[in-house]
């Protein structure tokens, strides 16, 4: 078992972890962090906080999600394209075979 289990102070492991914690924190959620501790709330309090704000609720448009809308968006319009493209072209030619065969 570990020395946590047998009566040991477990202080000196939660302070390591939520350090840990912290030091796994984006910028943001450092910042978010830092204001809530220098408005007096508690570090556990804060670090919830932090976490909640960098949160991004379901159904939230990011910038990830942006760019890969539009990076299928581009995909489609070109195939959009290059398949009217063709089309065209296979217009063009049957008209001219019809005016050659109907000459």
């Amino acid at each position: 078992m570990s020395p946590f289990f047998l009566g040991h102070d477990t202080g000196k492991l939660t302070t390591i972890a939520r350090t840990a914690t912290i030091n796994s924190m984006s910028t943001i959620h450092k910042e978010v962090y830092d204001a809530f501790l220098e408005a007096g709330t508690s570090e556990e309090k804060a670090e919830s906080a932090a976490h909640a704000i960098a949160t991004v609720p379901e159904g939230l448009v990011t910038e990830e999600s942006l760019k890969s809308a539009l990076s299928e968006l581009k995909y489609e319009l070109k195939y959009e394209m290059y398949r009217l493209f063709t089309t065209g072209i296979g217009v063009v030619l049957a008209a001219i075979a019809a005016l050659a065969i109907f000459k």
